[in-house]
């Protein structure tokens, strides 16, 4: 009642009259002040990381040295052998003996220690309560309570004072020793008092069923649970004590703020829940069991030998190759095993493609939003993991932000469980907003009528990303959150990129819809055959053969990579060989349906066989088709950005092209390990990784077309010309020669006219970066020719000897004395007695009627007609 009082006070801003709320922090006060400390180290840890510079090399070599000490320590702390305090101090004796060496400044080692830190004060707000006097209190508090709801029997008062009195005698002498826990000596721990109370009721309850009425009966082991709960704040929601970190706990927890560790001790580490669940689904099967055992010994050797570089990735084609042919040269197995080991394999081949995440020490450098992801197997105990573990450093970034805190789940079933668990860890001071997915875009689509982003607001625990709440969580926080109402110009942006992504989706999702057509067709046929001709053994392998080519057609659908393409496409091969062989063997009374079976599925591999990498026409319609998309998106880019948008351009397109050139040559590394299998799997990944590499190629000589933006071009934003460009005509018409060749012309001639030794240094880079210039025009459709370039040179330079003749006269004029005391009937005979020189404007015009054959070289877009570059009136 007390708890609930508080909240309904702090969190919902309810007014309590002022005797019942000094009555309620009164009866709360010991919870209050358990959660003070660990809100305390997260303030002292969010200020230790926000002061470290955002490149620390010596502090990420001393983080990976822990996380890997870390993860070296799990087992030992699973078989009690050490606990994770013992670990963390460990940690901290590593932190001070690398300070001490010089190998961390101040900075970093602080960052180190309030880590360290904040951990042990987690380990305190467990056992905030876990103290003799404290725990006497609180029973206290539950056996007065029982005396009040049984004060008129007099027998049940007799047995709660022979409960009180056992306790008094227990803690008789002990105040401020630890009351419960592994660190306590056994025959006088709270639990063995409790454990043995809880015996002699139960055989008097047993051997006397009438003396206690079934409500006495459970207000008696109530009362013994509350006293064994008594020495812990965090309960979960049943109640039952959270005495610290479990061992997966705490890795995950210590990856989550030093980072994830060495490729391959996280493989090793992932790959462990991925064979405990195995074992757990498949381990009674005799055959099953030996495929797992050898498959684990694989991984073993592998991290074995992986764990012997220090590269920060190490290639599991080896590993992945061998996991392959233990799986399909397994014999017995039954077909929910053979599906389960497929899925096996897809799992350990996802590690390869799981980057190592930077944790909290890495990523909130100088104050940077934090972006962490925890993967962990269900009934680990995220939630605990977010309240305890994450929550303190999310209150202190919110503090320091001006921000609130939000946990966000899947459905409004899994949003009042992770309340109730709040609830239970008796968060009592900390104040979180919960909210599902779709309530948070709710939020956001109203924000948007108000023009605020709502996300913004709130720093966010999110949970359960994957399956169908991974979406909304992607999308959280991106730009179209902010915009409250879509121009023309922003419409035309999107759309353009929704066909960009649909032409990139084509490499894989043409092909595999054709052959999900005939899989269709094939799982059709099967239903439809008749028990009475086809024996019921082979129509059961017929049924299920055809359930597992549907079901590897959903993963090859879903595949993200080469490896994945790989697993599906063994998976549907193999489904595809049973049903051949089975539909081989059909009575004559469904030959029809055998025939029709084995017929798609022909047309299923003439299908997927239709792949990029192996046709060339596919190839070109599908580059051509890439080529058209960027080029519109181009075109809208320099009608609707900004000038600093497209100046930004040619960084994000270098940027670009030196990924996609680190992408190319691991590819072709791979292909060349690959190269060197003579398995058919090996073959299969071979073909895979050409295709990869080509639409990589091609991808990059797209991106550094993006190359050498002018981000002076003039910005045109008419919606007619965007209405051109959506039907894929020619851009907005150009109607000046481009402004930054004119500009390193101009620079080119004043600094050849200087003659000077340094005007000469600075020409040859300036005339180098005009040669590049034009041969990027001359590359977009401009004219570059040498007689076409000297013309406009010549132009040039008469233009800028024009105006400076007109300054030099200009000078000599305003520093001429002017004439005083003169008529003005004199001074304006003077004026027309003084020969008459063509205005500037005239001289050009005349000039420009000589020359009007030689035109400038075109800028990068089309152009109706050429003008020369502006010159001062």
């Amino acid at each position: 009642m007390a708890k609930a009082l508080y909240r309904a006070e702090h969190n919902l801003g309810k007014t309590l009259p002022k005797e019942l709320s000094n009555r309620v922090n009164e009866l709360l006060k010991d919870h209050l002040q358990a959660n003070l400390p660990i809100g305390a180290a997260g303030k002292t840890l969010r200020a230790a990381v926000v002061a470290l510079p955002l490149e620390s090399p010596a502090l990420d070599i001393v983080q990976r040295e822990s996380i890997e000490i870390v993860l070296a320590s799990e087992v030992k702390i699973e078989k009690g052998e050490m606990t994770y305090i013992d670990v963390t101090k460990r940690l901290q004796e590593l932190a001070e003996t690398r300070f001490r060496e010089g190998k961390l400044n101040q900075l970093e080692y602080n960052a180190l220690k309030a880590q360290y830190d904040y951990m042990l004060t987690g380990h305190q707000r467990f056992n905030s309560f876990n103290k003799v006097e404290i725990v006497r209190k609180q029973t206290d508090v539950v056996l007065d309570a029982l005396m009040v709801e049984f004060e008129a029997n007099p027998r049940m008062r007799d047995e709660l004072g022979s409960i009180r009195r056992e306790l008094k005698k227990w803690s008789a002498g002990r105040d401020g020793q630890a009351a419960d826990g592994a660190a306590v000596a056994k025959d006088v721990r709270l639990e063995t008092l409790v454990s043995r109370l809880s015996e002699e009721y139960k055989a008097r309850f047993d051997k006397q069923p009438e003396a206690f009425t079934p409500s006495q009966q459970a207000a008696i082991n109530k009362a013994l649970d509350g006293i064994k709960a008594s020495p812990w704040v965090v309960r979960d929601a049943k109640g039952s004590p959270i005495p610290g970190w479990r061992p997966k706990q705490y890795v995950r927890l210590m990856q989550a703020f030093l980072g994830e560790g060495s490729h391959a001790r996280h493989v090793e580490s992932a790959a462990g829940d991925i064979f405990a669940s195995m074992k757990e689904a498949y381990g009674k099967g005799p055959k099953a069991a030996k495929l797992l055992e050898t498959i684990e010994g694989h991984t073993t050797d592998w991290v074995a030998e992986a764990g012997k570089t220090k590269a920060e990735k190490v290639s599991m084609t080896p590993l992945l190759e061998k996991i392959d042919r233990a799986i399909t040269s397994a014999e017995g197995l039954s077909p929910a095993e053979a599906a389960g080991f497929r899925d096996l394999a897809e799992a350990v081949g996802k590690l390869e493609r799981e980057g190592s995440y930077k944790g909290i020490l890495t990523t909130g450098r100088k104050g940077g939003d934090v972006e962490l992801f925890i993967k962990a197997p269900t009934s680990l105990g995220k939630t605990l993991l977010a309240y305890e573990g994450l929550l303190p450093y999310l209150e202190a970034e919110a503090a320091a932000s001006g921000r609130k805190v939000m946990f966000l789940t899947f459905n409004t079933k899994l949003q009042a469980q992770a309340e109730f668990d709040f609830l239970a860890f008796n968060k009592l001071g900390s104040e979180v907003k919960f909210e599902t997915y779709e309530g948070l875009k709710t939020m956001i689509a109203e924000g948007k009528t108000k023009g605020r982003s709502v996300a913004e607001d709130y720093l966010m625990l999110q949970d359960e990303m994957d399956a169908a709440g991974q979406q909304p969580a992607l999308t959280i926080g991106m730009v179209t959150g902010r915009v409250s109402r879509l121009n023309s110009q922003t419409t035309a942006l999107n759309g353009s990129n929704k066909g960009l992504q649909l032409s990139i989706e084509t490499l894989n999702s043409v092909r595999v819809e054709g052959a999900e057509v005939q899989v269709q067709r094939v799982k059709s046929i099967s239903q439809g055959l008749s028990p009475e001709h086809v024996p019921g053994e082979t129509l059961v392998k017929i049924r299920g053969a055809a359930d597992d080519a549907l079901a590897a057609i959903g993963q090859l659908k879903r595949a993200k990579g080469p490896e994945e393409i790989r697993l599906a496409e063994k998976a549907l091969s193999d489904a595809a060989d049973v049903l051949r062989r089975q539909a081989a063997g059909l009575p004559q009374a469904e030959a029809e349906a055998a025939n029709t079976m084995v017929a798609a599925l022909k047309r299923m591999n003439e299908s997927l066989d239709s792949r990029p990498s192996t046709h060339p026409e596919v190839r070109e319609r599908i580059a051509a088709e890439m080529k058209d998309a960027f080029v519109n998106q181009h075109r809208l880019m320099l009608l609707t950005e900004t000038v600093e948008g497209l100046a930004r351009l040619p960084a994000e397109a270098k940027k670009a092209r030196v990924a996609l050139e680190a992408k190319i040559e691991r590819l072709q590394k791979e292909l060349a390990e690959a190269e060197q299998s003579s398995s058919e799997a090996g073959r299969r990944r071979t073909t895979l990784l050409e295709e990869q590499i080509e639409i990589a190629k091609t991808e990059k000589a797209l991106v550094e077309r993006f190359d050498g933006v002018d981000a002076s071009a003039r910005l045109f934003t008419v919606d007619s010309q965007i209405a051109a460009i959506r039907a894929n005509q020619a851009s907005g018409v150009r109607t000046s020669v481009n402004p930054k060749l004119e500009r390193l012309m101009r620079e080119s001639i004043e600094l050849e006219a200087a003659g000077t030794p340094a005007s000469g240094a600075k020409r040859a880079v300036v005339e180098a970066r005009l040669e590049q210039l034009l041969k990027e025009l001359g590359r977009k459709g401009g004219s570059n020719e040498p007689g076409v370039v000297q013309a406009y040179r010549a132009e040039t330079s008469g233009l800028v000897k024009i105006e400076k003749a007109i300054g030099e006269t200009k000078g000599r004029s305003s520093a001429r004395p002017r004439a005083r005391n003169r008529p003005p009937s004199s001074r304006r005979n003077f004026r027309r007695s003084r020969p008459t020189a063509p205005p500037p404007e005239a001289a050009c015009a005349r000039r420009s009627s000589r020359s009007a054959r030689r035109r400038p070289p075109r800028s990068s877009t089309a152009s109706s007609r050429s003008r020369r570059p502006s010159r001062p009136s």
